[in-house]
């Protein structure tokens, strides 16, 4: 019988990404190594019940600030391509030391299919969550022109949490308290998001990401799994079936109910999505 989740406790990490930026972290549990990476905008703390949950199932997870997020340095150059978080993810699992699950949500799912790529058999499994090479541009662009228009800050967190539930389009934008933890406070007073403005300024070539993300999901031989949500803009029907085209191996599971942050909208369902799937494919003591 695994242990419960609240029997674990996070530990800061540290490690050496690409271009030899410093990079956050936080540990728990023991066992197989899973690599946690999240979608633009967001931090390591976004996988918090995610973490717990594979921790309590004799995993040892690690979640990452990538760069340009939390407490993770900015890349001098304002490189946030796929490729660049790619690199840092590479870098990351060579210092674990052994094969890697690798999880990635939005942006951090491109970063974990150039990463897997390169890894080969340093990945045993690839879990993507709702990210595939093709996706919807509009909707795409929607969560880009969201981040454009707030990273100038807000002068409270309730105006912060108005902002992100006219985004999301629900009556609440959650707990302020845990909103301002992705939040930092500027020498102005104004709260600003814990990520690099650099991060939307540059315009998406969306064809050219989506070319280079084929032919690296091409090579990966790994288990996949696709977590997409039933309500997402981002990722549709089609954009699974067409990731299939081009990795016929890889699982898809629809969560019901839940938007582009399915962990956050369907979070119960999310867990057991992800923990089937690692115990069918990974134990937790290789």
């Amino acid at each position: 019988m695994r242990a419960a989740a609240e029997n674990f406790a996070f530990a800061p990490v540290r490690f050496t990404g690409a271009d030899g930026l410093d990079l956050a972290g936080e540990q728990i549990g023991a066992g197989a190594p899973v690599l946690f990476l999240h979608g633009g905008g967001q931090t390591r703390r976004s996988w918090r019940s995610g973490a717990q949950a594979a921790a309590a199932a004799g995993y040892r997870v690690i979640a990452i600030d990538q760069r340009g997020h939390g407490d993770s340095a900015w890349s001098p150059t304002g490189d946030y391509s796929p490729e660049a978080f790619g690199r840092d993810t590479a870098e990351i699992a060579k210092a674990l030391g052994e094969p890697v699950v690798l999880v990635g949500a939005s942006r951090g799912g491109q970063g974990a299919i150039a990463a897997a790529a390169t890894l080969g058999a340093g990945v045993r499994a690839l879990v993507l969550v709702e990210i595939t090479p093709k996706i919807d541009k509009v909707g795409a662009d929607q969560v880009r022109d969201f981040m454009r228009a707030t990273a100038s800050g807000f002068n409270t967190v309730e105006e912060a949490a108005r902002a992100v539930a006219v985004h999301m389009k629900r009556e609440h934008g959650g707990d302020p308290e845990r909103l301002r933890r992705s939040m930092r406070e500027g020498d102005d007073g104004r709260l600003y998001w814990r990520w690099d403005p650099a991060i939307v300024t540059r315009p998406e070539d969306w064809l050219n990401v989506e070319k280079r993300l084929e032919a690296a999901i091409g090579v990966v031989t790994a288990p996949i799994l696709l977590v997409r949500g039933s309500e997402s803009t981002v990722v549709r029907e089609e954009h699974a079936r067409h990731l299939q085209t081009h990795a016929p191996h890889a699982e898809v599971v629809t969560v019901a109910g839940a938007g582009h942050m399915v962990s956050g909208d369907q979070n119960t369902a999310f867990n057991e999505a992800i923990l089937a799937f690692l115990r069918r494919c990974v134990s937790p003591h290789q």
